[in-house]
This record gives C-alpha cells, sequence and structure tokens, in this order.
C-alpha cells in the first residue's frame, strides 16, 4: 500500500495582507510585504494577527497601553515620521554610495581612455579634496569616498573592458556582414602586439565599430602566427570568416606576403571565401611623407603665389600648379607602390 504523501501549506498560499486597524491597535505598519514595528523597527516574518498581537503584548503593551484615543493616534503619527526619516537616511546613505562608486568608474575610464598609470588615480583623489576644501568644504567628505586606488581603478577598468566585450559579442552575433582592421606592432616593453579592430553591420543597418582585442604575439611574427591570433578573436566572437567583407592591413611583409603572409593563408584556407583587401591609407601616408620629396611641390607653389594677379592668367597659374602638383604626387605615389611590393615576400 503506497503511503499517502501530505503537501505542506506556504504562507504565500493563505494570501495574507495587512490590516490598517493594527497600526493604531498594535503600533505596525507595512513596509514592502512585511508588517514592522514603528517602536522597535523589528519586522514579523508571517503576517497574522496572533504574531503581531503576540510582538506588541511582550515588549510594548506595559509602556504604551495608556496612550488611548486622539493621544494614541497622535503617539502614532510621531513614530511614522521618525520610521520615516530613519528610511530616508538610509536612503540617502544608498545614493551617495552609489554615486561615489559611479563617479569612481568614470574617472577610472577617463584614466584608461588616456593611457595614464592607474595609480595616477590617488593622485586626482588628492586634487579633488583640495578643491572640495575651498569650493565647497561641507561637502568634502562625498569627495572622501570615492575609491581611487591603483587596485580600485585597475578593477575598474578590466570590469567595464568586460562589459564592452561582452556588448560587442551580443552585437556581433547580429552581424550580416563585418571587415576588420589588423595593425602589428610592438608596445613600451618591445612586446609585438597584435591590434584587432571590428566594424560590422546588422540587418537594421545598425553599424558598429569597436577595438576587439589586443593580442600579444610570443616570439616571432610569421603569417602563420598572425593568422592564429587573428582565428581566436574571431572564434571568441563567434564571427564567421564566410561574412568577411574586408581585411584592411598595415601592408607589412607577414600581413601581404604573396605567399606566407596572413591574407596569403586567410585565402589559401578558406578558398571558397571572398573579401576585399585594402593597405590602411595611414599608413600609406606615413610611407609616403618618408620618401617623397616635398620641396618640388613647395617650389611650384611659391612661383605661383610670387605671380598673384587677379586675371585670368592667375587662374591659368593656378590650373597649371594643380597640374604640376598632382604630376609630382602621382610619381612618387607610383615610386612608392613599387618600393613596397618589392619589399613583399
Amino acid at each position: 500500500m503506497a503511503a499517502s504523501t501530505s503537501r505542506k501549506r506556504k504562507v504565500t498560499d493563505e494570501h495574507r495582507s495587512f490590516q490598517e486597524k493594527w497600526t493604531n491597535l498594535y503600533l505596525f505598519v507595512c513596509v514592502g510585504e512585511k508588517p514592522v514595528c514603528l517602536v522597535c523597527n523589528e519586522s514579523v516574518s508571517v503576517m497574522k494577527e496572533y504574531n503581531i498581537k503576540r510582538h506588541y503584548d511582550s515588549k510594548h503593551s506595559s509602556k504604551f497601553a495608556y496612550f488611548q484615543g486622539q493621544l494614541r493616534l497622535d503617539k502614532v503619527e510621531v513614530l511614522k515620521k521618525q520610521l520615516q526619516r530613519q528610511q530616508h537616511s538610509f536612503n540617502k546613505q544608498n545614493e551617495d554610495s552609489e554615486a561615489s562608486v559611479k563617479v569612481s568608474y568614470i574617472i577610472s575610464e577617463k584614466i584608461a581612455h588616456k593611457s595614464k598609470p592607474f595609480t595616477d588615480g590617488e593622485f586626482i583623489k588628492e586634487c579633488i579634496e583640495a578643491a572640495a576644501d575651498v569650493l565647497c568644504p561641507s561637502q568634502k567628505q562625498l569627495f572622501s569616498k570615492v575609491s581611487l586606488s591603483g587596485v580600485t581603478v585597475a578593477r575598474r577598468v578590466e570590469e567595464l573592458a568586460g562589459d564592452i566585450e561582452k556588448t560587442l559579442i551580443e552585437r556581433s552575433s547580429h552581424f550580416v556582414y563585418y571587415s576588420v582592421a589588423l595593425d602589428e606592432s610592438t608596445d613600451l616593453t618591445d612586446t609585438a602586439q597584435l591590434a584587432v579592430f571590428i566594424r560590422g553591420i546588422d540587418r537594421n543597418f545598425s553599424v558598429t565599430e569597436e577595438m576587439a582585442a589586443l593580442v600579444p604575439m610570443k616570439g616571432i611574427t610569421r603569417g602563420c602566427d598572425l593568422y592564429e591570433a587573428f582565428n581566436t578573436v574571431l572564434n571568441r566572437y563567434n564571427l564567421k570568416l564566410t561574412n568577411l567583407a574586408g581585411i584592411s592591413t598595415d601592408g607589412a611583409p607577414a600581413m601581404v606576403g604573396k605567399n606566407e603572409g596572413l591574407i596569403a593563408i586567410i585565402r589559401k584556407n578558406n578558398p571558397g571565401i571572398s573579401f576585399l583587401q585594402y593597405h590602411c591609407i595611414i599608413h600609406q601616408q606615413n610611407l609616403f611623407a618618408k620618401t617623397v620629396n616635398i620641396h618640388d611641390v613647395y617650389i611650384a607653389k611659391k612661383y605661383v603665389i610670387t605671380k598673384k594677379q587677379k586675371t585670368s592668367y592667375y587662374r591659368r597659374l593656378i590650373y597649371v600648379q594643380n597640374l604640376v602638383v598632382i604630376k609630382i604626387i602621382k610619381e612618387f605615389v607610383d615610386q612608392l607602390n613599387i618600393w613596397i611590393n618589392g619589399k613583399r615576400f
């Protein structure tokens, strides 16, 4: 014979509600979903009149029994105001605490954006407190609560970075197409770093552009090493090469080498995909500035300026000047492309 199972009744199933008469009878009010005593601020776990009456009789009946009629109503109002002031004080403390934490995050973000040492947070706090002494001495304690130690700033920056990465992962899951920009360089400690930037668009034509990762490269930085690091970033953001629209690189041989460059390895390992390849215009301008002889351009411009006249002859000189500048720039760009292509694998 199967044993009968009994189901215990839950308090929530009883749907008990606070009754207004308990305020005058037992000095209780309802805060949230719990009855709270106006005298000692203790709460009763179960909203039953028996429990509330037992609390009043055992702890406060002897002191407040003689308060009757209007005198008792006035006493209840006084106790209510005291409870409200206490709650407001707690809320104010919570608001100040939340504001201090928010300021800590904002300043930490500024420090990270400016690439300043995390320990600068302590110096910034000293400056804020010194300014508060002059501008608002009564509010100085609020600024003193802001935590800006080196460890705190580092933790704040890590949390901000984690939140950005989480948001980018969520947005990248909706990308229809995306493009990447890659740049391999060394930092101050002579460690090679691969910077990966992502720009994607979803079905609603919402564009997202963000730095996805800064991957440290250990040892040498061959094309196969860059390919492995690149795949790691794509896997982190759940991106597929089939949605890749274009890759912009710094033009280094390890990136654009004919046989062993990153682009060549991507095409070799994924023959079914098609994407555009770009040479970063900023790197092109940098190389152009290092190799071009701009002296000829200055000569042509100076010649036109010295002959400046508000006549048709001057307008013709301006036209000739533009032709000269365009011709010189075109010749140097052609030479620069020949020089870059000769440096590739």
